[in-house]
C-alpha cells in the first residue's frame, strides 16, 4: 500500500484500487502516513460496503465489500454518479440526506432499497457521514452499507407466519365458541328428556336399564362440562386491557369461591404476601381458581394442603402453587397442559381434561409460561410467571 500527500490532503491507495481518498482530510492534515495506512486497511478489509462521494455526488472510492454488494467493480464505479445504485424514486430521499449531512448531521441505520448491477433490489442499512478537512470544510461523504436483504426476508416470513397464526387462532376461538354455543341447545333437549325418563320411570326399570340410564345421565353431565370448558378455553384467548392486579386479593376471592369444597375436604389454603402484577383481572382469577380447584380435586388420603408463594425474577414474578396431593408423573409433566390430556382415569377423577390447558392459555396470553416444578416433596408444585407492575 502506498500513501500519497497532495496539497495538504492524504489519499490511500492499494495495488487493487483507491480505497479511502480524503481519509487524511477527515482526520486533519497532521495525520501521519502510518495512521493513514491503518485507516485505509480498515476500509479495504471491512465486511461493510463502504464508498465515498463528493458533495455533488461523484463516487471517489469503492471498497471490495461494495463490489460484492452492488456488483460494480471499483473501476466501473469510481467517477460515476452515486445515483448508479439508487432507484430513481429514492433519489430525492438521498439528496435530502446529503443536504442534512452538509448541515452537520449524521444519518445512522437508515433502511432503504438500492440497486445491484444486474438490476435486482438489495435491502441495505445505511450510515452516512461527513468527511471534513482540517479546516472543517466538507470535502466528501462516507456511505457505509450493510446488507439486510436476508434479515428482511426472514422478518417478513416471520411476520406472515405470525399474522397467519393470529388469524388461525381467531378462527379457532370463533369455532370453539360457536360450536360450544350451538351444542348447548340439543344437549339441553337430551338432558331434559333423559331427566324426565329418570324421574318418571326409574322405578319401572330393571337393574340393567337403570344402569343404562345412569350411563346416559353421566354422559350428559360430562358433555355439559366439556362444552363449558371449551367456552372457557375460547374466552381465555380474549384478554381485556391489562392493569395492575393485586394477586393477594384474587387469592382471597378464590378461597371464598371454593369455601364449600374446602369445608367438605378439610382443606387448608395458605399464601405468603403476594405482589401486584400486570394482567387481565378476570382471567387471572380463573387461573388461580382452576389451579386451586385442581389441588382440591387431585388429593390423597390426607386433607388437602395448598400454599401459594412468589419470588421476584427480574422483571417478572414467578408464582409457585404447591399441594400435598397425588402428584404428577414425570412423563406427564408436559402432556397435561395440552387439551383433553389427563394424568388419571375418568373414573377416578372425572373431568374434561381442559383445566390445565386453560391455565396455560391464560398464562401465555400474559406473556408467561407455566410448568411443573421438580420437587423432592410429595404432591405437586406448579410454577408460572407474570410481569411485575414495577
Amino acid at each position: 500500500m502506498a500513501i500519497f500527500q497532495s496539497k495538504g490532503e492524504f489519499t490511500a491507495e492499494t495495488d487493487h484500487m483507491p480505497v479511502a481518498p480524503l481519509i487524511g482530510a477527515a482526520v486533519g492534515a497532521r495525520a501521519n502516513p502510518q495512521m493513514m495506512s491503518l485507516l485505509a486497511s480498515i476500509v479495504q478489509y471491512s465486511s461493510e460496503a463502504i464508498f465515498s462521494r463528493t458533495p455533488d455526488g461523484v463516487i471517489t472510492s469503492w471498497n471490495p465489500a461494495a463490489e460484492r454488494l452492488y456488483g460494480y467493480s471499483a473501476r466501473e464505479a469510481i467517477g460515476q454518479p452515486a445515483g448508479l445504485i439508487v432507484p430513481p424514486e429514492l433519489a430525492p430521499k438521498l439528496n435530502e440526506f446529503i443536504e442534512r449531512i452538509k448541515q452537520g448531521e449524521r444519518i445512522e441505520h437508515h433502511e432503504t432499497r438500492w440497486l445491484h448491477k444486474d438490476g435486482h433490489i438489495i435491502d441495505v442499512s445505511l450510515t452516512i457521514s461527513p468527511i471534513r478537512d482540517g479546516n472543517g470544510r466538507l470535502v466528501a461523504v462516507s456511505v457505509i452499507g450493510h446488507d439486510i436483504t436476508e434479515a428482511k426476508r426472514v422478518k417478513e416470513e416471520l411476520d406472515r407466519s405470525r399474522q397467519e397464526l393470529e388469524r388461525s387462532n381467531r378462527e379457532l376461538e370463533q369455532f370453539a365458541y360457536i360450536a360450544s354455543h350451538d351444542l348447548r341447545e340439543p344437549l339441553r333437549m337430551v338432558s331434559g328428556y333423559v331427566g324426565l325418563l329418570d324421574q318418571n320411570y326409574r322405578a319401572e326399570l330393571d337393574a340393567r336399564a337403570s344402569e343404562f340410564m345412569d350411563f346416559a345421565l353421566d354422559g350428559v353431565r360430562r358433555m355439559e362440562r366439556l362444552i363449558t370448558d371449551l367456552m372457557t378455553y375460547s374466552r381465555a384467548g380474549k384478554m381485556e386491557p391489562f392493569k395492575a392486579v393485586d394477586v393477594e386479593n384474587l387469592m382471597m376471592e378464590v378461597i371464598a369461591a371454593q369455601v364449600l369444597t374446602i369445608q367438605e375436604t378439610g382443606a387448608e389454603i395458605t399464601y405468603d404476601p403476594l405482589p401486584r402484577v400486570m394482567g387481565d383481572e378476570p382471567a387471572l382469577f380463573n387461573l388461580l381458581n382452576e389451579l386451586v380447584a385442581n389441588g382440591l380435586k387431585f388429593r390423597g388420603a390426607a386433607p388437602p394442603r395448598i400454599h401459594l408463594r412468589a419470588r421476584r425474577d427480574g422483571p417478572v414474578w414467578t408464582f409457585l402453587l404447591s399441594d400435598n396431593g397425588i402428584g404428577i408423573k414425570p412423563k406427564d409433566r408436559q402432556r397435561i397442559f395440552e387439551m383433553f390430556q389427563r394424568g388419571h382415569s375418568q373414573r377416578d377423577y372425572p373431568g374434561s381434561g381442559m383445566g390445565l390447558a386453560i391455565c396455560k392459555r391464560i398464562v401465555e396470553r400474559h406473556g408467561g409460561s407455566i410448568r411443573v416444578e421438580p420437587t423432592d416433596a410429595a404432591g405437586t408444585t406448579l410454577a408460572f410467571a407474570l410481569k411485575s407492575t414495577a
